[in-house]
């Protein structure tokens, strides 16, 4: 079984960092108005709230800005795949870095679901054969395997399929809302 994830999500992602990075301005326009209360003797209760709610609203959509830019980068050649004895992905991570990992199933310690995501984490040993690369750390033994980009019902197949290969030392925690 191997997914391949669909650009829209990234394009959806690319959307809203463009809206966002629009919203800097139109607050900075928002609080020279602001400023213009205060300079005309309005009351500072008035023309002070604008400035302040305005300058929020530019840090704010300076920061999402920020995040967003990290989170943007090509999905090509990204994949979930289950093969016979074991579990390979490649997923965005951060800042055009990607995490890699080939985790094989007689190996896994714990299967996490949790009830608000599609996603599962992963737990290996720190030593054995099973490898979790990426985000600049060097071998990790957790891994979250992300459902961005991949259709739930197949991210349910997959979490079952690997829920199914499990040895019976593992432990899962498959948590329902």
């Amino acid at each position: 079984m191997r997914l391949e994830p669909s650009d829209k999500p990234m394009y959806r992602r690319m959307d809203q960092k463009d809206r966002t990075l629009v919203l800097i301005p139109v607050f900075g326009i928002v609080a020279a108005f602001g400023l213009f209360l205060l300079a005309a003797r309005y009351p500072v209760v008035i023309g002070g709230s604008v400035v302040g709610l305005a300058a929020s609203g530019m840090i704010g959509s300076a920061v999402r800005y920020r995040q967003l830019k990290r989170l943007i980068m090509p999905l090509s050649g990204c994949y979930l795949e289950i093969q016979t004895h074991c579990f390979v992905a490649k997923q965005p991570w951060l800042d055009g870095r990607y995490e890699q990992c080939r985790i094989y199933f007689q190996e896994i310690e714990g299967l996490v679901k949790g009830a608000k995501t599609a996603g599962f984490y992963l737990r290996i040993p720190e030593q054995g054969k099973s490898k979790i690369y990426g985000n600049g750390q060097g071998q990790r033994s957790l891994i979250y395997v992300s459902p961005f980009g991949y259709p739930q019902d197949q991210m349910q197949a997959m979490y079952q399929t690997i829920k199914e290969r499990l040895p019976e030392t593992a432990r899962v925690f498959d948590y329902e809302e």
